[in-house]
């Protein structure tokens, strides 16, 4: 008996040392090993700095592996990843330019799946607003998201949970609402249903009220009818079309600024820019692609609180290009250039901040 409980205590020893060794990448050089394991640990912002700079000095296959290697992790930092694009993109090189198109491409495959709408993105839920405990001992609460100012009212997510302490279930959309807590009072005694919610007519595993939300179609599975389920396109109300030379540097540009995160909110484009005293038309033309969330337009007729962006290009060779993007609270004007057929950022200006 005692040499089967070691034996299986062995064993168990064993198999978390093949699956720790399975996680953990490995590199025959080093300096690359050295570099690599400082972007993905805990290390302060100054040391994966240096850490980018001297995978970038190396200037071989395995360290520019290694970067793509930090790209490739979900829950790292986005503005970490944003840092590794630029440059990545500054050094241009047949191997730098790879690990991009690579990046790329893994962003691209996490829509292969459904996710569920999440604006916690993974997160732990932010404290409550608002709570209230039904006579069954189950705990209801609102949480209030704000993504914009001067936008009113804010966006609405229902918790549960079988008790106070225990874990929260995943959130619920509720949408944008007046009198929230009228509402949570009626869930919470019963008087109201939570399948008006939770209703998902098309069975496209998105719930009618974020579909009312994001303005696709409730009654049809496939809003924009490209052949993709719109749990699964990331641009539900934009058919699929190749993209031409204009195309390929927006995606350029949004890769670099949102492909990096782990999101699944969604993401509201607007139709224009402001550069200057001059309005740009930035009219949604093309499906983004590598966003883990969705992105649709945003129309004057909108309401509720949103994540929104517009872009637009504003200057173009056949090699080089800038871009300008318009964020809540600031805008950068992104340049990009062509190396080796690819489009990559190799530059960030500030163009204003409120």
């Amino acid at each position: 008996m005692q040499r089967f409980r070691l034996f299986t205590i062995a064993l168990c020893l064993l198999t978390l040392v093949r699956v720790l060794c399975a996680q953990t990448p490995h590199f025959d050089n080093p300096r690359v090993q050295e570099n690599v394991d400082i972007l993905l640990g805990s290390q302060d912002n100054g040391a994966k700095f240096k850490a980018i700079d001297a995978l970038i000095a190396l200037n071989t296959p395995e360290a520019m592996g290694g970067l793509r290697t930090y790209l490739t992790q979900p829950g790292k930092d986005p503005w970490m990843k944003q840092r590794v694009l630029l440059a990545l993109g500054k050094h241009g090189t047949p191997e730098a330019v790879i690990a991009i198109a690579q990046f790329e491409r893994w962003a691209e495959s996490r829509r292969r799946s459904a996710i569920p709408f999440d604006i916690f993105a993974g997160n732990h839920p932010p404290k409550p607003d608002y709570t209230v405990t039904g006579a069954d001992g189950k705990e209801w609460a609102l949480v209030q998201i704000a993504l914009q100012r001067r936008v009113n009212p804010p966006s609405i997510w229902l918790l549960s949970r079988r008790a106070t302490g225990k874990p929260w279930e995943p959130p619920i959309f509720l949408g944008p609402l007046g009198k929230p807590e009228e509402l949570l009072h009626q869930l919470a005694n019963g008087t109201k249903s939570l399948a008006i919610f939770t209703r998902d007519f098309d069975h496209d595993r998105l719930p009618d009220v974020l579909e009312k939300y994001m303005g696709t179609n409730p009654n049809r599975a496939d809003s924009d009818r490209d052949g993709i389920p719109d749990e699964l396109d990331g641009s539900p109300l934009m058919p699929n079309r190749p993209l031409d030379e204009k195309g390929r540097i927006r995606q350029a540009a949004f890769t670099y600024l949102f492909a990096v995160s782990g999101s699944s909110r969604v993401l509201f484009q607007r139709d224009t820019i402001m550069q200057g005293h001059t309005r740009i038309d930035a009219k949604p033309t093309q499906q983004y692609r590598g966003y883990s969330g969705w992105v649709v337009p945003l129309t004057a007729a909108d309401t509720g609180n949103y994540d929104s962006f517009g872009l637009a290009v504003i200057a173009m060779t056949p090699t080089t290009a800038k871009v300008r993007v318009d964020l809540p609270g600031h805008g950068d004007t992104l340049k990009l250039q062509k190396k080796h057929g690819h489009w990559v950022v190799v530059g960030v200006d500030m163009a204003w901040i409120s």
